[in-house]
């Protein structure tokens, strides 16, 4: 994957006015920029649009929307597998959260076109299948994240093995192994299956007997019968014949007298069939001789009809018209009504809503009065209020000088006390001054004491004056601040209610003024529909079609009562047609009435003659019959002999058919135990071979084949760039196998590293050095992963790290990134440290505003 260009909004630290990043002209550059300023926020940003994975985990998306905003989206372009791709994923806060994800193939001739999947799961995988890898294989490999740049170096000895074996691609083996397995699987049901199948074949093969000694007896017997079977056949056939014939006369006495009474029936039908003929014939003759009355009765007939087609025309004309004025009359009925309904209720706003409101104006006025002079007592009110907070401000200051005086005035009475008292006792030679501490006599020390005893007097008469005054001072705060604090409170609501009752009669003022106005426009209104309505100045164009249809009307000259004259004669005159279709029936069947009655006395001449034929064949078939009897029994015995030996062959045959079956089944199930076998021996061979690729494609088959042969490579890399880093001082070595305490090798990748003190835990070693053994570690696996990819490693993303570094330590390790850039399309270090921007051709430089932070390229 080679970042071209990258478009965020609202993520983490940026807001919506970025400028896109240009990374396409790009090879080697520094993304520096003070700490916390969004350096890492970029790299979260490319990582989080490609895999939906930043620092702040899989889950917390919401965490990655800039404060105060609800949407944050990522747009990035990106070259994979020799073509241009962008990949735009959104994050919305709103509700459970939503995110999106869209994918595009660019090109330089036709729009994006989108290849987005049904979900943002299927496009992610899509994406993935894209780039090539997953986020943990791009973290553990191209990308050293800041703070985990130890990532690999700190997974245990598997989660090292599950890293490299990403990176080489091995997750095929596994689907391989998993393929394996199912085949091995089945392979093995197979051959369980064969082997079951082949058992319960041979049981069946056993439980059923051989049946050649039968099968040969059965066709002995079969041949004997076969002759038999011939005799009694040819017996049988010949009294069958004798017996068909003298049946066949037996039934032909049957059908004789059914044809004699057939013959009967027919002739009395035929008789029938005559009589009604030269009826009908007689008919059709009287209805042909009134031929010319029948036809002057149906044009009369047709004449009435014309007139009452004329006269029902004329009728639907003048129901359409009436049906039109009526439609009209209606229209102007509603028109008339919609009209006094506008001016009723327009009548009814001026007289209820506008009169009554636009009236208002002087009463509004009067209480806008009053209410300006109760806000000018409540000013006043406020004045007096505030002058005696001021007072009550100044009380406070008083009573606190008051009694900081007070409690001087009280300590400095007791020093006086306290002196006055020591000096009435120091009475002798040894005596001295408070003051100055020079000797003093007997008198003078009264005399001082004298003194102490009269200041201590006016302290006391001074505390006296004090306390009162505080006393005065403390009962006039403690009334002014109760009874101000209420008044403040009272005067606050009523100067609240004020407000109120001002804003609501300027609503209600300008509301007299819209009605007013209001007033002024529809009265106008009002008199135009009253002068509507009395002049029937409404409805003109249906007024004007209403007299048009009622001259069209009155031309029409319509009259029902001839309508229903014309009708009464039309159906009058119906039964000439009646009768015309009678006459032109009886003209058409006539002659085949006269031809029907001819054949049908042709037809009765000819049955009577069969009639006479039949009776005398009859007669002659009675005398045959007598011998009937005598030929049934012979035949019946006959025919019981046939079917004896019959139904023996039947029972022959049908054992010899069963015992055939079992013969066919026998042969069957030894060719089914031949076939099962060759399947048993074939699955169990299918299954050693499946179980032979399973165990290859395992962690210690052909997977841990390919990390050996890695290892060494990776080895040779992280050495090559581990010595450049730290002058050849720290090596790394990489196991694979390792033994156990119990003497057997187990699977592993432990890293030993090691110095000129020798071989040391790598948790030993200090951050600098530690730092450059991760990153020789992970650039050696990036170079493995873009062997794999069998194209040089995109891109190389080293996110800071360097603090831990000296000067020298910094120069070596941009060294052997210089050492290595050709071996990638693409490497962006990230680093705060101003010394190092230099080293680098190109920058990308990152800086946090009010606003947000910012980027530029330099």
């Amino acid at each position: 994957m080679i970042p071209l260009k990258l478009a965020v909004r609202n993520f983490l630290c940026y807001r919506d006015d970025v400028p896109p990043l240009d990374l396409s002209g790009v090879h080697v550059a520094c993304l520096c920029g003070a700490n916390g300023h969004g350096k890492s926020a970029l790299l979260d940003a490319m990582t989080w649009c490609l895999w939906g994975q930043a620092r702040t985990g899989s889950r917390n998306h919401n965490a990655l929307i800039a404060y105060g905003e609800t949407e944050c989206r990522v747009e990035l372009d990106f070259l994979a597998q020799g073509q241009a791709y962008r990949a735009i994923r959104r994050r919305r806060s709103s509700g459970q959260g939503r995110t999106e994800l869209d994918l595009f193939v660019l090109s330089d001739a036709d729009e994006p076109r989108p290849i987005t999947g049904n979900s943002v799961n299927e496009t992610s995988a899509r994406t993935r299948s894209l780039v090539g890898m997953d986020y943990d294989t791009f973290v553990n490999s191209a990308f050293l994240l800041q703070g985990r740049s130890d990532e690999f170096t700190r997974k245990t000895p598997s989660e090292r093995k599950e890293v490299l074996s990403a990176i080489l691609g091995l997750g095929l083996y596994e689907v391989l192994q998993a393929a394996a397995r199912g085949r091995r699987s089945e392979w093995q049901d197979d051959a369980n299956r064969h082997e079951g199948a082949l058992t319960q074949t041979k049981s069946a093969l056993d439980a059923v007997a051989d049946p050649q000694a039968e099968l040969a007896m059965i066709s002995e017997r079969m041949e004997s019968l076969a002759w038999e079977l011939a005799d009694s056949a040819s017996a049988a056939r010949e009294r069958r014949e004798a017996l068909g014939l003298l049946q066949r006369k037996q039934t032909g006495l049957a059908e004789s007298e059914k044809r004699i009474n057939a013959l009967r029936n027919d002739i009395r039908q035929a008789e029938s069939n005559m009589t009604t003929l030269a009826q009908r014939i007689g008919a059709s003759r009287n209805l042909a001789a009134r031929s010319d009355e029948i036809r002057a009765g149906v044009q009369q007939l047709m004449e009435a009809r014309d007139d009452l087609e004329r006269l029902e025309s004329i009728r639907l004309e003048y129901n359409r018209l009436h049906n039109r004025r009526n439609d009209l009359q209606v229209a102007i009925s509603r028109e008339h009504a919609a009209v006094s309904s506008e001016a009723v209720e327009l009548e009814r706003r001026i007289r209820e809503d506008l009169k009554p409101a636009a009236g208002r104006d002087e009463y509004i006025v009067g209480k806008l009065a009053e209410l300006t002079a109760t806000e000018r007592r409540m000013l006043a009110e406020q004045d007096t209020i505030d002058a005696e907070s001021a007072e009550l401000t100044n009380l406070s200051a008083g009573i606190a000088t008051q009694g900081s005086e007070l409690e001087r005035c009280i300590v400095e009475g007791r020093e006086l006390r306290q002196k006055q008292r020591e000096m009435s006792g120091a009475g002798g030679p040894d005596a001295l001054c408070p003051l100055c501490r020079t000797p003093l006599s007997e008198d003078a020390c009264d005399n001082i004491a004298e003194w102490y005893e009269s200041e201590i007097a006016a302290k006391l008469q001074r505390h006296k004056h004090l306390a009162r005054g505080l006393e005065e001072l403390t009962q006039r705060r403690e009334h002014l601040s109760g009874d101000i604090e209420s008044r403040r409170g009272n005067l606050t609501q009523r100067q609240r209610q004020s407000q109120q009752a001002r804003g609501r009669l300027e609503q209600e003022r300008l509301q007299c003024d819209e009605a007013r106005n209001l007033l002024m426009r529809l009265e106008p209104q009002l008199l135009d529909l009253r002068t509507v309505i009395a002049t029937d100045h409404f409805a003109q164009s249906e007024r004007e079609s209403l007299r048009q249809i009622e001259g069209e009307i009155s031309a029409l000259a319509y009259d029902d009562a001839r309508r229903e004259e014309a009708f009464r004669l039309t159906q009058s005159l119906q039964r000439w047609q009646t009768e015309q279709v009678a006459l032109d029936s009886a003209l058409a069947q006539l002659p085949q009435d006269e031809a029907e009655l001819r054949n049908n006395e042709t037809q009765a001449d000819r049955w009577r003659q069969e009639l006479t034929d039949t009776e005398k064949s009859l007669s002659e078939d009675h005398a045959a019959l007598a011998e009937l009897p005598e030929l049934e029994r012979a035949t019946r015995d006959a025919e019981a002999r046939l079917t004896g030996l019959s139904q023996e062959r039947d029972g022959l045959l049908a054992k010899q058919g069963r015992l055939q079956g079992d013969a066919e089944r026998r042969r069957a199930y030894q060719a089914e135990i031949v076939r099962l076998r060759q399947r048993h021996t074939a699955a169990q061979a299918e299954q050693a071979v499946y179980a032979e690729l399973f165990a290859a494609f395992g962690r210690s088959g052909v997977p841990a084949m390919l990390i050996d042969a890695a290892v060494p490579h990776i080895e040779n890399e992280a050495n090559h760039l581990l010595g450049r880093m730290t002058d050849n001082r720290l090596t790394v070595k990489m196991e694979t196998q390792r033994v156990t305490q119990g003497g057997n090798t187990t699977e592993t990748l432990d890293i030993l590293i090691s110095d000129e003190l020798g071989s040391r835990s790598y948790e030993l070693f200090s951050g600098g050095e530690a730092f450059r053994i991760n990153l020789a570690l992970r650039i050696a696996l990036s170079k493995v992963l873009s062997q794999r990819l069998g194209a040089p490693m995109p891109t190389l993303f080293i996110d800071e790290g360097f603090g831990t570094q000296d000067a020298a330590g910094r120069e070596r390790i941009v060294d052997a990134i210089a050492s290595i850039q050709d071996e990638f399309e693409k490497i962006i270090v990230i680093t705060h440290l101003d010394e190092l921007k230099d080293l680098f051709p190109a920058r990308i430089e990152v800086l946090k505003t009010e606003a947000g932070s910012q980027f530029w390229l330099s």
